[in-house]
């Protein structure tokens, strides 16, 4: 019996009993070269089959950062890390709507967000230990947003002036999300 491959890229999930066919879809559908295709699909494969519940994307396919987009994620760290959070029923309200979201992803584009993530939930769970820590529902405190390109635990518990949006952003978000200016889940 022939072994199923399913991996994502970008939010969007591809499945086929054959790598080569997985390479050949994100190179026809999603731009990319035939070497970083392959890299993708053979690292994706490696990394869930060595660590399905945490894998993150290869180096390869991650993005730089500008400044202004480290600087952005910087400070809202340290706001999550300082207890400046939206209080835990915002939370939950924003786990659920983006536990369903296609963009959501167990990867993150963004290099440093590994680390970012980590950061937030250990000071997390050293402020749980004290009763002033929040909890992230839903199994997303391991998720990362696509658009965003940033760990939902980072984001999730972030007030909504730590988001420095572009047009361009807003508009490729989910009519859903609680980012979207003019989604009917956004409260400013």
């Amino acid at each position: 019996m022939r072994k199923k491959y399913t991996i994502f890229y970008k939010g969007e999930q591809f499945s086929s009993d054959f790598r080569s066919s997985l390479v050949s879809a994100l190179v026809k559908q999603k731009g990319l070269s035939e070497n970083d295709a392959t890299s993708y699909v053979n690292s994706f494969i490696r990394n869930t089959e060595s660590k399905p519940s945490e894998y993150s994307a290869p180096k390869s396919r991650r993005k730089g950062k500008s400044l202004q987009e480290v600087v952005n994620g910087a400070l809202a760290l340290v706001k999550v890390t300082s207890g400046d959070t939206v209080d835990q029923g915002e939370i939950n309200r924003r786990a659920t709507i983006c536990t369903n979201c296609k963009e959501q992803s167990r990867a993150s584009g963004c290099s440093s967000c590994g680390f970012a993530g980590k950061v937030a939930r250990f000071v997390n769970k050293f402020k749980k230990s004290i009763s002033h820590g929040f909890t992230v529902p839903n199994g997303l405190d391991a998720s990362y947003c696509n658009i965003c390109d940033c760990s939902l635990v980072v984001m999730l518990p972030s007030k909504m002036s730590s988001f420095r949006e572009t047009d361009e952003m807003n508009k490729s978000r989910p009519d859903n999300c609680w980012i979207k200016k003019t989604s009917s889940n956004y409260v400013a």
